[in-house]
């Protein structure tokens, strides 16, 4: 007999401690958000936190205080400006990752 289990990633990223604490001890949290800062490349994880950064920082100059598809398409507009087609996906791909990991957010959908 073969047992299947279907893991949801998209709810990796920020983890609710308030809610969390009361059911899964303290070291499976840690251990949890340890996993999820390891889905950056090694390599390259200063490359995706400077992406991510660059879009805070626009985020912030325009006083921006959520992500949602109207601001992503308003920040590739902006990015589509200044990079070449092949940079653009590269930068886009890189933050589309940070934004998963640092803010539970997938926009691949």
């Amino acid at each position: 007999m073969t047992i299947y289990c279907q893991l949801d990633f998209s709810k990796i990223g920020k983890i609710d401690h308030s809610e969390m604490s009361r059911e899964i001890p303290l070291e499976i949290q840690e251990e949890a958000a340890a996993a999820t800062q390891n889905l950056l490349p090694t390599i390259t994880r200063e490359r995706y936190q400077q992406e991510y950064d660059n879009f805070l920082k626009w985020r912030q100059d325009r006083s921006i205080n959520s992500v949602n598809e109207a601001v992503l398409l308003a920040y590739a507009k902006r990015m589509s400006e200044m990079y070449s087609p092949t940079s653009l996906w590269t930068k886009i791909s890189m933050l589309k990752l940070a934004l998963r990991v640092y803010e539970n957010i997938d926009i691949s959908r």
